[in-house]
């Protein structure tokens, strides 16, 4: 026979299982439904007298359910509603119900950034755990006079080198011109070093690889893009592109005036929290577009969303004219106070009618009108001798290319 500690403990353990059931359910995000015995308060419950219950009075009303000692959240109880007498009360088991967790429907487009880590260590420990006596402010201030690939290979002499090698005062420049493919060491050296200055000229990469660097280089100023496609370079019309100073788009295919309005124009897709909705590329300083399609319309686009210019290349554009320049001489361009250099040679349209248009330039410097076979070599001569404006006509010699160091990147 069982007795009342043996009944006692068996009811405890059943217990303990329903607890232990509705939390694991919790930590794999699922909720748990229970459907509970429902109980009724019966006033002067006599099992002689009560044969069957009564109807009620009033059309729809229903028995009283006792909804005391419900306080989980996640146990659900339903109690049926047809008429049933005291005496004919089913025994309802519990029904577990498990229901999956929904997948979310929304997927995070911006990157989240861990913390900062800490400072390096200002020296390091020596053999017999003696400090060294040079300490990190004069390691790199020699590091500084090293090429990048020797830096790379003190990078593998400890992992206080390692750490010190990485700052980003010795990458502000790196270049991967002419590297396909490109390989994943590559893309992750870059995220290490934090470059400011990054050059992708003649480059295999595409529109993702670039929106995965310019989410997680910030602090980016500088980007050389050469010979690239206009889907690689449609990359910097999002909200994750920073705000640069140097965009290089030499011999870029497919850029017409509508790719310039783009890349210049107001930002479409937003990121959470984010305010400011203007383009990240009106600070641009320098712009270079040689070799574009652009017309004399793409000068407007200028005019009214890059108002800091200051050095402008249009060689090679055969569709420049001398009207385009004239738009970006007028008094309420922001270009007229600001330009500093201008580059329109090799180009078919470009005439003598263009010197009115930059005797407008209050701050112009240089010009660049070689091999511009409409133009007189006496007049412009002339100009740059009264205006003090330098006047290239002669095609300077190009410069010596040097191999990249894949090595400094791997």
């Amino acid at each position: 026979m069982v007795s009342y500690h043996q009944q006692r403990i068996a009811k405890q353990k059943v217990q303990q299982a329903k607890y232990h059931s509705i939390r694991g359910a919790r930590r794999k995000g699922r909720t748990l439904r229970m459907r509970a015995k429902p109980r009724f308060n019966l006033k002067k419950r006599n099992s002689k007298d009560i044969v069957a219950a009564p109807e009620p009075s009033v059309p729809g009303q229903s028995l009283q359910e006792d909804q005391e000692g419900q306080s989980n959240a996640d146990v659900i109880v339903s109690s049926p509603q047809p008429k049933l007498t005291p005496l004919s009360i089913p025994a309802l088991e519990p029904e577990v119900v498990l229901m999956e967790k929904a997948k979310p429907t929304v997927i995070p487009f911006y990157v989240v950034r861990p913390a900062p880590i800490s400072p390096p260590p200002s020296t390091f420990m020596l053999e017999d755990e003696t400090p060294h006596q040079i300490t990190h402010d004069t390691w790199m201030k020699i590091f500084q006079y090293l090429p990048q690939k020797d830096v790379c290979r003190c990078m593998r002499v400890c992992k206080i080198w390692n750490r010190w090698c990485c700052d980003p005062s010795l990458w502000r420049y790196i270049s991967i011109a002419r590297m396909i493919p490109i390989p994943a060491t590559a893309l992750r050296g870059l995220v290490l070093r934090q470059p400011r200055s990054l050059d992708l000229n003649w480059t295999n990469i595409s529109k993702q690889h670039i929106m995965w660097l310019l989410a997680r280089l910030p602090g980016l100023r500088a980007l050389y893009l050469q010979g690239s496609s206009w889907d690689a370079v449609s990359a910097l019309c999002s909200s994750i592109c920073p705000p640069l100073r140097l965009l290089d788009l030499h011999w870029v295919s497919g850029i017409k005036d509508s790719s310039l309005t783009a890349l210049l124009s107001r930002i479409t897709n937003h990121r959470p929290g984010m305010v400011d909705d203007k383009c990240h590329l009106r600070f641009l300083t320098d712009l270079r577009l040689t070799g574009t399609d652009i017309t004399d319309a793409s000068m407007l686009t200028l005019r009214e969303c890059a108002p800091l210019l200051a050095k402008l290349d249009l060689q090679h554009c055969r569709k420049i004219t001398d009207e385009g320049v004239r738009f970006l001489a007028t008094e309420k361009s922001p270009i007229r106070l600001t330009l500093r250099e201008l580059n329109i040679a090799n180009n078919n349209n470009i005439s003598d009618a263009c010197i009115l248009s930059l005797r407008r330039f209050t701050g112009l410097q240089r010009v660049a009108v070689h091999s511009c076979p409409e133009i007189n070599r006496d007049s412009w001569t002339f100009y740059g001798n009264e205006s003090g404006v330098e006047v290239i006509l002669v095609r300077p010699p190009r410069p010596a290319r040097t191999a990249p160091s894949y090595s400094s990147m791997l």
